[in-house]
Order: C-alpha cells, then structure tokens, then sequence
C-alpha cells in the first residue's frame, strides 16, 4: 500500500495526480472482476426463511393462541 504521508493535500494536486493516472490507465489484475463478483454476491442478504406475510400470519396466531390459553387457564380457575 502506498504510504499515506505521500498522497497530496489540496484540490489541485488529487486533480493532476488523476490526470496523470488518466493518460496510463493502469490494467486491473486477472481475475479481479471475477473476485469483486463474488465477494459482492457473499455480502448479499441472506432472504428470510418465511415469506414476511407468513411470518406476520404466524405471530398473529401464536399471540390468539396465547390470549386464548391465558383466558382457558383463568375460566378453568375460576370455576374451582
């Protein structure tokens, strides 16, 4: 890596250090798209294991079910 002490530090100079890069465009090492692909397909999210509308459906349900045993489990004590 270059050292960044060395890099420029005004405007003008990054200006004429990019042209001078510009008139020799230095060539990407082999297989160095190939690379960058499959980095960039590795860092891609991962789709949920549910569809979200399933996922809703099944929250929806178990919170019902929960209500519905807390109020089975209060009327059975009730009647004792």
């Amino acid at each position: 890596m270059s050292d960044p002490s060395n890099l420029p530090e005004d405007d003008e100079a990054w200006t004429m250090l990019l042209r001078s890069w510009s008139e020799e465009a230095p060539e990407p090492r082999p297989f160095f798209f190939t690379r960058l692909q499959a980095r960039l397909a590795a860092q891609q999210p991962q789709p949920p294991a549910l569809p979200t509308w399933l996922r809703r459906s099944v929250y929806a349900f178990s919170v019902v079910a929960l209500v519905l045993a807390l109020n089975a489990d209060t009327a059975l004590y009730s009647m004792r």
